[in-house]
């Protein structure tokens, strides 16, 4: 049975202890709720659960005086008292939290509150939006309309059917200097993946560019363009249409169908300072480490050093997926999958293990034979740096070059070696077994020359960082020079000691076993473009193809980053137009209008002496420079019609053709010890203030390249 109040209440007195006010039932109850109404909160939930219906009645006539007595009061505080005496017959409710943005017109969050709408000072504010000019409304407007016609017009009928196509739009008026290229390089990876776009270029349908191709040509100078030779006041940018009306723009007339494709020419800056410039390609091609990626690794390697605190030779060595990343050949030991030619070798591995392993160091040196480069000297020294090895090694093939600048191999040596190849294998395997750390620069080409698969390696090109970053590796007579304080591989001796460059290569080691990780290093480091593209979801395939007198192994050896060298540009051009179907970024290197190419090409190309027929008399003087413009025209127009539709295209030009910066850079890093004098050359002179002043204001004109940029239609 449900338990009821009686309702014949002989005026009991009820003590309301939040309102601190004596509350009455009876008849003179009319009056007590109106004293209550103007003083006090509502009671408690216990008289407000005590319902009868002569209570009800009640209380509909307090309601009734109440909305009368509202309606003849309009001051502020009796209609607030007013409010509150509507509540003494409501259940109370919790009290209510505060939501930023309610009941207030202002949406922007507060100057330093934190992303729940607090201020620094725990309570909410409400922040005025700041009230935009007539101007600026306008200006807003406008450029909201200008991006939704661009939107509209970015399309194509395919088949009846309105396709989204992607356009580009430049804007060079909002630069406020010369481009540097960490911005355009960010412009590549927003081209390949969702990245922020750069506020000097618009795209319309990003989603709809398929590839993006990057041409970077030596020599492409801005003074060919219209910009004065002294390059005093250079614009950041300079319009294609412009090209016309300046008299010395030889890119116009020697390039018609290059020129017609792009709107703009704008002006990049080559990172550098103080005289020195960084390497364009370099720049382009890396970037800084991501704040997650450091941060791992940075914890991978404190709980590795944790695991080998007692022996710190071993946290040195390379891991197997650092082994397999560099192109080192893997031991069955390491891998049992893994497969070895029937010539090659594996060290012996050990009944017994020793607690610390020993340390011996190995160089190899290497003759250009019939069938590729071949092993023509080993040394191996020991942590005493005593040798334990030196053999000549006698190849099966013939020699073709002995490259005796690096080697120091001559003929007159080779005539008495009689060990082969197979023999010194024999002879490493003989101190090297799997109680061994094998110590080298470069580790991987001593093995693979050896044929040899050892799983316990240290390379001290990977321990330490070159000043470019990666993938460039540190050269070891720089290392030695700066770190060792040892001059190695002097220029004025012909060829290198082994020896020599094996003691190095374990003192470096020793070294950073003293020091630490951190010894050598440069900061968060950086990784490859194309490690970024490839770590994208789904990954971006990347290549990069040149045409050089030499392969660039410092490339080639990344696994993100396909690599294809080739001997001409003819060549080149072929290639490239294949690889943009099968790769989402492609990078060329074209050496075609550097200053030295044209002689290097005679001889294996006839057709260069050709005078070309749309070069003009007006620059008939500068006639080997022309002739170089129009080739590369004639190969920008090849591959420019087979690009398919849809694909970004960039042209940048490397360092400014400024032949006295070249001139005083070189003397430069002779005088500073950075490089070793030419042999028989006549003695130097010492380096002035002058000469760094020269040397600076030089080196900032150099710094000035060009980029070109669209998107094929």
């Amino acid at each position: 049975m449900r338990f009821t109040p009686s309702i014949d209440a002989k005026k009991p007195i009820l003590h309301d202890a939040s309102a601190k006010v004596h509350v009455k039932f009876g008849d003179d109850a009319n009056t007590t709720a109106n004293t209550v109404s103007s003083d006090t909160k509502p009671t408690s939930p216990l008289t407000s659960k005590s319902t009868s219906t002569t209570t009800v009645n009640k209380k509909r006539s307090s309601d009734q005086a109440e909305i009368n007595d509202k309606t003849n009061n309009k001051i502020h505080k009796k209609q607030k008292a007013e409010k509150d005496t509507t509540t003494l017959s409501k259940k109370p409710k919790a009290t209510p939290i505060g939501i930023p943005g309610k009941n207030t017109t202002q949406k922007t969050t507060p100057n330093g509150a934190n992303k729940n709408g607090r201020s620094k000072g725990g309570k909410y504010k409400a922040v005025v939006k700041p009230k935009l000019t007539e101007e600026e409304i306008k200006e807003k407007v406008k450029k909201i309309r200008e991006k939704k016609k661009q939107r509209k017009l970015a399309k194509k009928v395919v088949d009846g059917v309105k396709v989204a196509v992607p356009t580009l739009r430049l804007n060079p008026d909002t630069l406020k200097q010369k481009i540097p290229l960490s911005s355009i390089r960010d412009f590549i990876v927003n081209c390949v993946t969702e990245a922020a776009p750069p506020s000097w270029a618009t795209i319309t349908h990003r989603a709809a560019i398929k590839h993006t191709v990057v041409l970077f040509v030596h020599g492409l100078d801005i003074t060919s363009f219209g910009i004065p030779e002294h390059r005093n006041n250079t614009p950041h940018y300079v319009e294609a249409k412009a090209f016309d009306a300046i008299s010395t723009s030889m890119g116009k007339s020697a390039m018609p169908f290059f020129t017609h494709c792009f709107s703009h020419m704008m002006i990049s800056k080559i990172t550098g300072g103080n005289g020195k410039v960084f390497s364009a390609v370099s720049e382009l091609l890396q970037c800084p480490v991501g704040k997650n990626e450091y941060e791992r690794k940075k914890k991978d390697s404190i709980e590795r050093v944790k695991a080998f605190e007692n022996n710190m030779n071993e946290f040195y060595m390379l891991t197997l997926d650092e082994m397999k990343a560099l192109g080192y050949p893997i031991p069955t030991f390491l891998d049992p999958e893994s497969k070895l030619n029937d010539d090659w070798k594996e060290t012996r591995a050990v009944k017994e293990p020793i607690p610390k392993k020993r340390l011996i160091a190995i160089d190899c040196e290497m003759v250009e034979t019939s069938e590729g480069k071949a092993l023509a000297r080993v040394t191996l020294v020991n942590e005493d740096g005593n040798k334990l090895l030196d053999e000549y090694v006698k190849p099966a093939e013939p020699i073709l070059d002995y490259l005796t600048q690096y080697s120091g191999i001559t003929p007159e040596i080779m005539k008495n070696a009689t060990c082969s190849l197979r023999r010194a294998q024999k002879h490493v395997r003989k101190y090297v077994d799997h109680n061994v750390i094998l110590v080298g620069h470069g580790l991987e080409n001593d093995l693979r020359a050896l044929k040899l698969a050892h799983p316990y390696c240290a390379d001290t090109s990977i321990l330490y960082d070159s000043f470019k970053g990666k993938p460039f590796k540190p050269a070891l007579r720089h290392l030695s020079r700066n770190l060792l304080k040892r001059v190695i591989q002097h220029e004025s001796k012909v060829g290198h000691d082994s020896a020599e460059d094996a003691r190095a290569a374990l003192d470096l080691f020793t070294l950073k076993v003293k020091k630490g990780p951190d010894f050598g290093r440069f900061g968060r480091g950086t990784e490859l473009v194309s490690d970024r593209l490839h770590k994208y979801n789904p990954p971006k395939s990347s290549i990069l193809l040149e045409a050089s007198a030499t392969p660039n192994g410092v490339y080639a050896a990344s696994h993100s980053l396909a690599y294809h060298h080739y001997d001409n540009e003819e060549a080149l051009v072929e290639h490239a137009i294949e690889a943009v179907k099968t790769h989402d970024f492609v990078f060329t290197q074209f050496d075609t209008l550097r200053p030295s190419s044209l002689k290097k090409k005679k001889e294996s190309n006839d057709n260069i002496e050709m005078a070309p027929t749309v070069v003009s008399t007006e620059i008939s003087g500068n006639y080997e420079e022309a002739a170089k413009m129009t080739r590369f025209d004639s190969y920008f127009q090849q591959m420019y019609n087979a690009f398919p539709s849809g694909t970004m295209v960039l042209v940048l030009g490397g360092l400014g053709n400024v032949p006295r910066y070249h001139e005083l850079y070189k003397r430069f890093r002779i005088c500073q010890g950075l490089d070793d004098p030419p042999a028989n050359s006549d003695p130097i002179e010492p380096w002035t203030g002058t000469d760094q002043k020269r040397l600076e204001g030089y080196g900032a004109k150099a710094r000035l390249g060009a980029v070109f940029a669209t998107i094929k239609q």
